[in-house]
């Protein structure tokens, strides 16, 4: 593979002589999702991209989609207007490849394996920790492209409360409120919004039924207690509630309909953790999460479909100062899948299979020698369904001066198959395999670093091999109505260069990623889909006081709808543009504008993206 390792490895060199100040690095974020401990990401082994409460607002994200999308690795392939499907590829890896948490949660769907991650409200979220490459030594299952952890809004020392308005473009509009704050010991934070927009027409074919705008509306709450004890212990509550209505185009639709799902999703958790001794700290979470959809049709009532996935969850964790250069930590987690459905899951005896359990034990040790840091990880999981999966990282840091830091990793991940791999009912046109294997996956990853007063940079190269992919195809070929069926046929193999930029010139803060990613069948050597080679994203911001400017770019490479690489999907940039002003203390307005150039574009084949369009934003605060 062309990768441009040779041709930026100069450049980052030239810059690192000019910014290079022997200065520690100003900007101290903190990241708790790559060990399950917190640490500065600075101090992380693992690639991580951390989104504030304040780069949400300064970026006037109207959904998670948009911020994602800045993360260097991660392609997202939308089926059009605001809250259509959408798949996230994290390094080249498949869109059920990546866990997606919200406040330590799983919400995925065991039926389709995907998550819904498009249906989160920014307004809800205090901040996102992405963490890039295998992670199935910590979590366990989907963990193989990454980690995605959403964190809810939580109570603060200082009081605050805001009532946030908006309309749009599509006629959009939205409205949310919040107050959070702490009295004595007890910390609180409620908050609620809602958004309806009417899309536009998603599907590029414009004959009945497709040719009208796709609707969206998201109603959405957050409610977080917490107490603090003066002996350092902490007892925590957490709630997150969305529910959705989404409208949608069908490729192949009958005639006389109009379909829609409303999907809702729900978690909560209840943690406890305490101080046991000086050198140990323990924490326990008892979690709960639903994922529920209806598939439905305004005009036939009877084309309804219904999956849940109910979630129980249990994670035990201490966490040993072995040292002041030794952290070990290790934990047991254990969670119960309940799968309500319209379709029967069956096992080979027939009998009805409606849930299952993985219990897990891990363990994470990391250390400090001198100017070196290194960090292995290692779990067992036992799932119901398949037996056991065992995996396992490693990650060395070496500090080559003051500014420079090398890292060297390996990571192993697995992906567990989903109810509808195993257990599909046996249709004429469909049926499960109960024999399937986990998919496994091999990564090695190098990074450099640089960090200085005014700029952090950081390069990467991987490799990734996926082995046991499963794959959905017909059981004779040569039978255009054959039945389909899954098995483990498939093998990916994927490389990638990822260069991240961050820096401070006279006032202007400037964020840039490249990557250069190459996802191919390991048989064919085609493309995989939705999976562009090259992509670029630069975000320019600067705050004049009581105004605040920002302008966006973003880019991709061609990709490709099909498997065989018949169907283009053509590269795209498009320019977007963001402005802000304090009229008061307490009341501020601010003006989006995306797609400036108005490029007719696509992410998936076949889906349009929006034109032209605007968002206008009023935030009165106390």
């Amino acid at each position: 593979m062309k990768t441009y390792l040779p041709v930026l490895l100069p450049v980052l060199a030239t810059a690192s002589s000019a910014y290079a100040e022997n200065t520690t690095s100003v900007i101290e974020t903190t990241l708790v999702t790559a060990t399950r401990t917190e640490q500065t990401i600075e101090n992380s082994l693992a690639p991580a991209t951390v989104f504030t409460r304040d780069d949400i607002e300064k970026l006037q994200a109207k959904s998670l989609t948009e911020l994602l999308s800045r993360v260097p690795g991660i392609e997202i392939a939308s089926s059009g207007s605001k809250g259509s499907a959408t798949s996230m590829y994290l390094r080249g890896t498949n869109d059920d490849h990546t866990l997606f948490l919200i406040d330590g949660q799983r919400f995925n769907s065991a039926t389709l394996g995907s998550t819904s991650f498009q249906l989160v409200e920014p307004e809800q979220i205090e901040r996102i920790e992405v963490v890039r490459g295998p992670r199935s030594s910590i979590y366990g299952s989907d963990a193989i492209g990454g980690v995605v952890q959403i964190f809810t809004k939580k109570g603060t020392t200082q009081p605050s409360h805001y009532i946030r308005t908006g309309a749009g473009s599509n006629d959009t509009w939205q409205i949310a409120g919040g107050s959070r704050g702490q009295i004595k010991g007890l910390r609180y934070s409620f908050n609620a919004s809602h958004l309806e927009t009417d899309g536009f027409d998603s599907f590029v074919e414009t004959t009945p039924p497709n040719d009208d705008d796709d609707g969206y509306r998201n109603t959405a709450t957050s409610i977080n207690l917490g107490y603090d004890f003066s002996y350092g212990g902490k007892l925590d509550l957490n709630y997150f509630y969305t529910k959705s209505k989404n409208e949608y185009d069908d490729r192949f639709p009958p005639p006389s309909t109009k379909p829609y799902s409303e999907d809702w999703i729900q978690t909560a958790n209840l943690t406890f953790s305490s101080p046991v001794r000086e050198f140990w700290s323990t924490q326990v979470v008892l979690g709960h999460s639903i994922d529920d959809k209806d598939n439905l049709d305004d005009f036939d009532p009877t084309n309804h479909s219904h999956f849940r996935t109910t979630r129980e969850s249990l994670l035990w964790q201490n966490d040993f100062q072995l040292s002041d250069k030794q952290l070990f930590t290790v934990g047991v987690d254990y969670y119960d899948d309940e799968v309500v459905s319209t379709s029967n899951y069956v096992n080979t005896q027939g009998e009805a299979v409606k849930s299952r359990d993985n219990q897990a034990l891990f363990g994470v040790y990391q250390l400090t020698l001198g100017i070196i840091d290194a960090q292995f990880g290692l779990r067992e999981d036992d799932n119901e369904d398949f037996g056991t999966e065992t995996t396992a990282n490693a990650s060395v840091g070496i500090a080559l001066d003051d500014n420079h830091k090398v890292i060297v990793s390996y990571g192993e991940g697995y992906k567990a198959p989903t109810f509808n791999d195993l257990y599909w009912p046996i249709t004429p046109w469909a049926f499960g395999n109960p024999n399937l294997k986990a998919e496994t996956s091999e990564s090695y990853e190098i990074e450099f670093r640089g960090n200085y007063q005014n700029l952090r940079w950081s390069l990467n190269y991987y490799q990734t091999d996926i082995s046991n992919l499963i794959d959905w195809a017909p059981v004779d070929p040569n039978d255009p109505f054959s039945a389909y069926t899954p098995s483990n046929v498939d093998n990916a193999e994927i490389e990638g260069t990822e260069l991240l930029v961050i820096t401070d010139i006279i006032g202007w803060q400037i964020a840039g990623t490249l990557q250069y990613i190459t996802a191919e069948d390991a048989q064919t050597g085609k493309q995989l889909r939705n999976r562009p080679e090259a992509g670029a994203v630069l975000d320019i911001d600067r705050d004049f006081g009581k105004w605040q400017l920002g302008f966006g770019f973003e880019a991709n490479s061609k990709a490709y709808g099909d498997i065989a690489n018949n169907n283009e999907t053509a590269g795209y940039g498009i320019f977007n543009a963001r402005a802000g002003f304090q009229v008061t203390d307490e009341f501020k307005i601010q003006l989006k504008l995306n797609n400036l150039l108005e490029k007719d574009y696509q992410t998936r084949f076949d889906y349009n993206e929006d034109g032209l369009n605007g968002f206008v934003t009023f935030t009165y605060t106390l």
